[in-house]
């Protein structure tokens, strides 16, 4: 069974139906998107070409190309799987962290990825690097629920784990591989302190990286939708 039909069928039994499914059709997942380069100088970081935050508009395709084809050595974040803002009223992706997301790490990413470099958390060299957004999974595992309701966040991660143990883990590293990232920061929901436990989005993903032997280049850090974002910054 394909990825999207398997989370078709796992949103069907958790909400009833499946947001992003239009009639027979099934549901298009988000794709990871290059976002921005990062130009590193003598150990300081600053935005090159930025396509980050774009008023919650889908990400002019010329300038995603043009980041794409800048560099190798990939920085990318990791969050859990898109949300209502990611999708248009018809349902087609947008791309990832459209919205609030999107707007904190333009505002955010950079003084915090500066503070780590300084703190030893994080080792770049001088050079330019593009920043690539990566949903482990990249469907809507919220379908467009209020996610401020605890009921709601529940239901998204049985959505996601679901998925994540039925080919959703395989399909995330076999993305990360194709990426050759030098630096993983884990940004998925599940607070800092939930790292390694295994039963958290967070703790599932950072497991998948671990054993998949990205230990030594992965970096956590707050979901960028809270302020526990810059204010706690990125962590090892």
């Amino acid at each position: 069974m394909c990825l999207s039909s398997t989370f078709k069928d796992a949103c069907i039994k958790e909400y009833g139906n499946c947001n992003t499914a239009n009639g027979i059709f099934l549901p298009k997942p988000v794709q990871d998107e290059y976002v921005a380069t990062i130009e590193v100088c003598n150990g300081n970081c600053a935005f090159g070409i930025d396509a980050v935050y774009c008023n919650k508009k889908a990400r002019p395709k010329d300038k995603v190309k043009k980041i794409k084809n800048k560099g190798k050595e990939v920085i990318c974040i990791v969050l859990e799987s898109p949300h209502k803002d990611e999708y248009n009223p018809n349902n087609k992706p947008l791309g990832p962290a459209i919205s609030t997301t999107g707007k904190n790490i333009k505002n955010h990413f950079i003084d915090m990825l500066n503070i780590a470099i300084k703190n030893k958390v994080v080792s770049l060299s001088d050079g330019e690097y593009p920043l690539l957004l990566v949903d482990a999974v990249s469907y809507q595992c919220s379908n467009a629920k209020n996610l401020n309701k605890e009921e709601n966040r529940k239901k998204r991660d049985s959505v996601f784990l679901s998925v994540w143990g039925k080919g959703g883990k395989k399909n995330f590293l076999k993305r990360i591989e194709k990426y050759k990232p030098i630096l993983i920061v884990n940004s998925c929901t599940g607070g800092m302190k939930n790292v390694d436990n295994e039963k958290s989005l967070k703790g599932k993903i950072n497991e998948a990286l671990v054993s998949a032997g990205y230990d030594e280049i992965t970096v956590i850090s707050p979901h960028p939708s809270s302020s526990w974002f810059w204010r706690k910054g990125i962590k090892k």
